[in-house]
């Protein structure tokens, strides 16, 4: 059966593509995924714009560990380089929950401290 793996913004099938190829941009999604966390802290930044960005890198680092599988040359090297971009995911995914959570707590109180002083 022809795989259905049209996802991938690329267009290309998972054969197509290579740990070599797609963890550079993994890598690279991760590090600008730290950098906008910092605008969500800021509040320069919506949070669902960087939901977005953390939905497609964990995309891509399940496509990763189903690509590591394949790979004869240097796989634990790779497997550990993939582990700790999830490593890096999960916390970012993490640090925005709790951002959101504070945030929302924060907000909840203001409305209940404008409701008690209108």
């Amino acid at each position: 059966a022809p795989s259905r793996s049209n996802t991938s913004s690329s267009g290309a099938s998972p054969t197509m593509t290579s740990v070599v190829e797609l963890f550079p941009r993994t890598r690279k999604l991760s590090y600008d995924l730290q950098q906008q966390l910092r605008e969500v802290e800021a509040k320069r930044m919506a949070p669902s714009d960087m939901e977005l960005g953390l939905e497609e890198l964990k995309r891509q680092t399940q496509t990763l560990e189903m690509l590591v599988e394949q790979e004869v040359n240097r796989k634990d090297e790779w497997k550990a380089k993939i582990r700790d971009v999830c490593m890096t995911r999960d916390w970012l995914d993490s640090q925005l929950r709790h951002w959101r959570t504070q945030h929302d707590r924060a907000a909840v109180e203001e409305a209940e401290r404008q409701e008690l002083l209108g």
